[in-house]
Parts: C-alpha cells; structure tokens; sequence
C-alpha cells in the first residue's frame, strides 16, 4: 500500500484485507507501517476468516502519531500451532481507503476520498516507466494532482524524471527525481511546480533512468541485481464547496454540493527494463612443466578471456573477470572461458554460470617445448632427407 495517512491534514486511512482462500482455511495478515522514509515504525496482525476479510483502522492507531504519511507492507504467513500442525499462507487481497472527514461549514456533503488496490510485489518488478493519464493544476479552479512516487525495492536506489504534457502530447515541463532510497516515498503537490500554470490539464509520465545495487544476497562481495520496484499514487483533490467557474458569486446551482471532490488511482506500469544477467568467474592458471624439476608453479600474463570480456592474470596467477552477461532468458548458461600465453598450449572451458554467480574455473597451461628432429632416409641410415616436414601430435590436459 504505497501510500496512506493518519490525521494528516484531516485525511486518514483504513486498510482490508481479504483472504481469497479456496482451501477454506484462514490465514494470519501482518501490516507493517513505514514513514516515509522507508524505517518500519509499527506492526499490526490479525486472523483472517476464509473469504473473510479485516479492516486496519488508522484513526484508533494512535501509536502511528499525528500528521503520519507513509506506506504499509501487507503479507499473510504460515503459522505453526501446538502440536506442529501448519495452518499454509493463503493468497490475500486488499484496498486502500483514503478519507477526509466533511467541512463543518459544508455538512451536507460526504467526505471526501477514494480507494486504490494495493498490489504485490510482482507487479512491480524492473518497472521502467509509469503512466500518469490525468493530471492538473487549479483546473476550473478546483482540482489539483498530488502524486507519490514510491521505491519498494530493499536492494537499489532510483533516479529518475517526470514528462508533463498537454492535452496534445506536447511536453511542457520536465521534473527530476533525485535519488530515491529503498523503501523512501517521495511527494510531489502541483500547486509547487513552477513549470506548470494555473489551469493546467494533461497527463505525465515518470522515468526511472538510473540505478545503483545495493544488496549482497549471496554474499560474494558484489551487489546483486536485485528487480526495481517502483510505483505511483496519484490523489486528485478538490475543494470543498469549490464553484465550476470559480466565480465569488454564483448562483446556488453552481456551487458544488454533493459527490466526491477526490479522485485516486494507481500510475499504470506500462514498460519495463530488465538488465541483463551477470556474473563472475575467478580462478588460477598453473603451468605443468613436470620434467623441469618443478610442478604447476603460478604462470603470470596469460591472457583470459570470457566470451568478449578480457583481463590479465596477476603476478600470482590469479584471474578475475567480473560482469559477464548471461544468455537466454533464464539468466544462466555456459559461458565460453579461453586462457593463452605465447609459448604455451591454450586452454578452454565452458563453465554453467547463473544470474549473479561466482564460479572458480582453474586452468593448467602446458609448456611447448621445441621438438628437434631428423628424419632419415631408410635406404641410407643416418642420412637426413632434405626438406622433410614433421607434425607433431600433443595431447594435453587442463583443470
């Protein structure tokens, strides 16, 4: 749920929550707050009945303060009960309510608000673009869009921009988002951005252009490519007893009196940008050379190469070549490893690397030495036959 509100500036939230259950089991919901710097500050839990569902009511938690603006991470688990029996996760779906409660000076209006789907993570994954198909400024004297922009990811930060355009598709304005950290909301009220007139109407689009892993999940000293997650709230907010013509005086029937003055939905996820798969191999190269009197000492400058990437060995011998790019769309596959030195017999390897892997791939170059020898005429032993031409046939091994 990307974004909510407790008593901030008059509006408040509530979440439900169903349990979509076929198994006709219940489930246990947590909801994790967070401000809007991504820091968990409170948790609230609850069974769920099959096909029931339960509201997390923001106005009686009072432990989430005052002027609280934030996002909640909602998630069912499997619990284990005495003597060991497991009651599964079971999948879940929920709704976001936001309200703000009526004008004393108008109460014959409702509240305003509106409601937005909270949507799992998956939906969210190496998003690039989003779509934002309405936006305003003081449109009619009355509606202004108040957007925020949402890193859901633990593992990278992002950066990126906004497109305002015209009713046309022409670009009038253009915002930047510096960098946005994991968990960390950022909100944006159109009424503060200068490029933007009063009376605007159009729409927007939010680009994430830059991004820095953060994560070492396997913990072999590199960032993971771990998927972006980023999403849009938009709230269109009205004015209470607002006119259509934003004249101050009017006749009654032009006032607005009835029906929603707010209006909510979620930025439409329409590209995405997935990188490409890496990872690394690192090893040694060894040279065998047994009838020298020394066995497999450390060779130094050869040459290694993975597929297009190249490095040199060091002067221990020892290799590394990080960020090689994985084929298919598994994220996995050989990757065709060559290692060669003047002088020296070549060695190749296709070691299986996955999305993010390290792989240790040793390699042990044979020496090639200088074959001297004479071939003789059968008909005259111990004579050389000029111009004859040997080939030799070496076979070799490597680790």
């Amino acid at each position: 749920a990307d974004l909510i509100f407790r008593e901030w500036s008059g509006w408040d939230a509530s979440i439900q929550v169903q349990n979509l259950s076929r198994t006709g089991q219940p489930t246990f919901v947590t909801v994790d707050f967070l401000d809007n710097s991504g820091d968990e500050i409170l948790f609230l839990a609850d069974w769920v009945c099959p096909t029931g569902s339960a509201t997390f009511y923001l106005p009686i938690v009072t432990d989430l303060g005052y002027e609280y603006v934030g996002a909640a991470e909602i998630e069912s688990h499997s619990q284990v009960s005495f003597p060991g029996e497991v009651t599964p996760a079971q999948p879940i779906f929920a709704v976001v309510d936001l309200k703000r409660p009526d004008d004393p000076l108008t109460p014959e209006m409702d509240a305003q608000g509106g409601s937005y789907n909270a949507h799992p993570e998956s939906q969210k994954e190496w998003v690039s673009e989003i779509a934002l198909p309405f936006m305003a400024k003081d449109a009619d004297n009355m509606w202004t869009s108040f957007i925020a922009i949402r890193n859901n990811s633990n593992c990278n930060k992002i950066k990126g921009r906004i497109w305002f355009k015209d009713e046309t598709g022409r670009l009038l304005c253009e915002l930047q988002i510096p960098w946005l950290h994991p968990k960390h909301v950022k909100l944006i009220d159109l009424n503060n951005i200068g490029c933007l007139t009063a009376g605007y109407v159009g729409a927007a689009k939010v680009f994430v252009e830059e991004f820095e892993q953060l994560c070492d999940v396997d913990n072999d000293g590199h960032a993971d490519n771990e998927p972006l997650m980023p999403s849009v709230i938009v709230v269109e907010r009205g004015i209470l007893g607002a006119t259509l013509s934003g004249a101050s005086e009017v006749a009654a029937s032009e006032v607005i009196a009835y029906g929603d003055v707010t209006n909510i939905y979620e930025g439409i996820p329409y590209n995405t940008n997935i990188p490409p798969c890496y990872g690394d191999i690192f090893g040694m190269v060894t040279v065998r050379q047994e009838h020298h009197g020394f066995d497999r000492p450390e060779i130094n400058g050869a040459l290694v190469s993975a597929d297009t990437l190249t490095d040199l060995t060091d002067s221990t011998g020892g290799y590394q070549i990080s960020g090689i790019p994985l084929p298919g769309d598994t994220g996995e596959g050989p990757v065709t490893v060559t290692v060669t030195k003047e002088g020296f017999f070549d060695g190749m390897a296709e070691p299986t690397l996955y999305c993010g892997d390290e792989t240790l791939q040793d390699f042990e170059l044979v020496c090639s030495n200088t074959l001297i020898a004479t071939v003789e005429d059968t008909a005259n032993p111990g004579n050389a036959i000029p111009g004859a031409t040997v080939t030799a046939v070496v076979t070799y091994t490597y680790n």
